[in-house]
């Protein structure tokens, strides 16, 4: 019975030894770094393919390669820059900070994130001066394959100073009677010859102050109902008086305005990406002709 027992316990202790050593069994070499099973095994089914497993080494390989080249150029993202995304992450998990980084897994979020910075900015490089834009002859194809329903989508851009915080400690009055005087001081200052465009890269908060507070294109219809009850007292480029939303305060105009066929839009997003990323996955491809590449088959 002892012997059975020593025999059994022995028979699991080499199990677990061959699956380690498999799971660290190098599979390819890239150069000067190697892949390994581990890389592959969470996504092999037991019915999986020797070319589907051949297809999982390539993509290891790919990723390799783009890593390496990250490296080489010098594309890793700095530390604010990793910091700043881990923050994000935080937040969109309903975690602070302090508990992400208290994760078990938090070595492994940090890798993978500053990993998806370095490609993002490796495609960004790659596609340096490169016209992914569709022809017409592609969206009149794809128009043909789908045609529209020329269903039109209003859209306006508008150039808008807000307030989120002001300094109330020196002063009586409440903190939106400080908005709107600010606000009002802003409008007569406009209405003296001063840019609005100046003013809001002096006083906006949010991020449109650099570009004078003009926003990208809105759907109009997708805007909260406040801002279209101002929007509809207001002709191109009249300005509204100041008004409060449930975050801050605001004074806009409406800088253009136009109407879009969405189904189109949404071609030309679709091509463009599929330009784009036929083009990088090109490119991922070409950086295997000076690279040294051997896939250990017979491990597969």
């Amino acid at each position: 019975m002892i012997y059975n027992k020593i025999t059994a316990i022995a028979v699991i202790f080499m199990s677990a030894l061959t699956l380690q050593s498999h799971a660290n069994s190098i599979i390819a070499i890239v150069n000067d770094d190697v892949i390994t099973w581990n890389a592959i095994s969470s996504e092999i089914e037991p019915e999986s393919t020797r070319e589907e497993k051949l297809k999982l080494v390539n993509l290891q390989i790919d990723l390799a390669l783009q890593i390496q080249k990250i490296a080489e150029i010098g594309l890793e993202p700095s530390n604010d820059t990793l910091e700043s995304a881990l923050i994000n992450i935080a937040k969109q998990n309903s975690l602070t900070f302090v508990q992400l980084k208290s994760l078990s897994q938090y070595g492994e979020i940090v890798t993978k994130v500053s990993q998806n910075i370095s490609i993002n900015s490796l495609r960004d490089y790659a596609l340096k001066g490169i016209e992914v834009s569709p022809t017409q002859s592609e969206i009149d194809i794809e128009l043909l394959l789908n045609p529209s329903p020329k269903e039109l989508t209003k859209q306006i851009r508008v150039s808008q100073i807000v307030l989120s915080s002001i300094n109330s400690t020196e002063s009586s009055l409440s903190d939106d009677e400080l908005f709107n005087n600010l606000l009002s001081s802003i409008l007569n200052d406009i209405s003296n010859g001063s840019s609005f465009s100046d003013l809001a890269k002096l006083h906006s908060q949010v991020p449109s102050y650099k570009n004078g507070g003009l926003s990208d294109w809105f759907d109009y219809n997708s805007l909260p109902q406040i801002f279209k009850d101002v929007l509809d007292s207001l002709t191109i480029n009249q300005i509204s008086d100041p008004f409060k939303t449930d975050k801050d305060w605001r004074i806009l105009k409406i800088s253009d305005e136009r109407s879009i066929d969405p189904h189109l839009t949404k071609i030309f997003n679709d091509l463009t990406k599929r330009n784009t990323d036929k083009y990088y996955n090109n490119w991922v491809k070409s950086l295997r002709e000076d690279a040294y590449i051997d896939i250990l088959e017979d491990k597969l």
